[in-house]
């Protein structure tokens, strides 16, 4: 493959019909969609981190309640079956835990595709090879051109990226607004289930 074809995602006549202007103004709005995909990732991060500090509050506030409860349960000299609340927190701590974990693999370090090369891929011996009968401004275009095409592939990469977060995201939210629901539902259930234990064992 030739330093042309490497180069240029377009043909050389296509090329030579696009002015130095014009490259800069799409190289521009790529620039533009790159950092908004990065400010969108910062935001995924704040609202993840915020919804962190909640579940990591609620989760402290469960354990506290749990071991509370054994020891007074304890104290009482009472070894019966799990009781309701009891086992509720414990349901609700391991509930609590696996959105812990999700919202965990939203703020952990990916290899996020940023603005910019590194200097070595654009000062090298092919533009100069291959370029050498150009002007200086066909030389100063390919380089946008070379960026254009860089950033038509990251773009795409940062996209995937976020959707997963924003997803991820939107799911943990739904699920700590599940919670109480899902933890009043098995307190009843177990609340029942309890007495009826209860009531076989001490009639």
């Amino acid at each position: 493959m030739s330093a042309r074809k490497r180069v240029f995602p377009i043909s050389l006549e296509e090329e030579k019909e696009i002015t130095l202007d014009e490259t800069k103004f799409i190289f521009a709005q790529g620039e533009k969609l790159l950092k908004e995909t990065i400010s969108a990732s910062d935001l995924i991060i704040t609202r993840t981190t915020t919804l962190i500090t909640l579940v990591s509050a609620s989760m402290f506030a469960l354990f506290s309640f749990i071991i509370n409860r054994l020891i007074t349960l304890s104290t009482l000299h009472i070894s019966d079956i799990i009781d309701p609340f009891t086992l509720t927190a414990i349901l609700g701590l391991g509930y609590l835990l696996l959105i812990a974990w999700k919202l965990y693999l939203n703020v952990k370090p990916i290899d996020y595709k940023g603005s910019g090369s590194m200097p070595d891929t654009l000062f090298e011996s092919s533009y100069f090879d291959v370029l050498y009968t150009y002007s200086p401004t066909a030389r100063e275009k390919a380089f946008y051109l070379t960026e254009i095409y860089s950033y038509n592939k990251r773009i795409p990469l940062n996209l995937k990226v976020n959707a997963q977060r924003w997803k991820r995201l939107n799911a943990c939210i739904k699920y700590v607004i599940a919670a109480p629901v899902i933890l009043t539902i098995i307190f009843i259930i177990w609340n029942a289930i309890y007495h009826h234990i209860h009531c076989l064992t001490y009639p």
